[in-house]
């Protein structure tokens, strides 16, 4: 893993690939609801701009055939023991076949996403890709199971 580069918050640990950024947003917030609201990862292999929401709203659309987008959402801690979140531990590879237009919020034209739901760490969440177009099938989603390989999850503790 040559090259790589060490990105660590919020009680989430990984190797951000060499043309790669990424960023954590935001630190847990208190909700009116009483619930938190999680930080989230964005990653990518293009530079990301400055607003995205958190499932790639302001980046997705704009993601050209060679581009990966990753996004990695926590959720409440309760929902670690749901069937939804049932996986257990994150995500080491994806395969070509994992992706789908039909996974996508909103179907762009050459795009394709896939998404998996786990729990690590008693922490639930969602892991979103996206690629580009067909030519982010071979080195992206390469890069994309580098990334997922060296993410290491620890259990934290929110506090109010």
């Amino acid at each position: 893993m040559t090259g790589m580069r060490r990105l660590e918050s919020h009680g989430i640990s990984l190797l951000v690939p060499v043309g790669w950024e990424a960023r954590f947003t935001g630190p847990a917030a208190r909700l009116d609801d009483g619930g938190h609201a999680q930080p989230y990862l964005h990653a990518g292999n293009f530079a990301l701009p400055a607003i995205r929401a958190p499932f790639g709203g302001g980046v997705v659309g704009e993601l050209a055939p060679p581009h990966v987008f990753v996004a990695l959402l926590e959720y409440a801690p309760e929902g670690a023991t749901t069937p939804l979140f049932g996986s257990h531990g994150v995500p080491v590879r994806l395969e070509a076949s994992d992706f789908s237009a039909s996974t996508l919020q909103r179907s762009l034209r050459g795009q394709a996403g896939c998404q998996r739901f786990f729990h690590a760490a008693d922490r639930a969440f969602c892991l979103y890709v996206v690629l580009g177009g067909r030519a982010a099938y071979q080195r992206g989603l390469d890069d994309v199971n580098a990334l997922l390989w060296s993410t290491r999850v620890h259990a934290v503790s929110v506090t109010s």
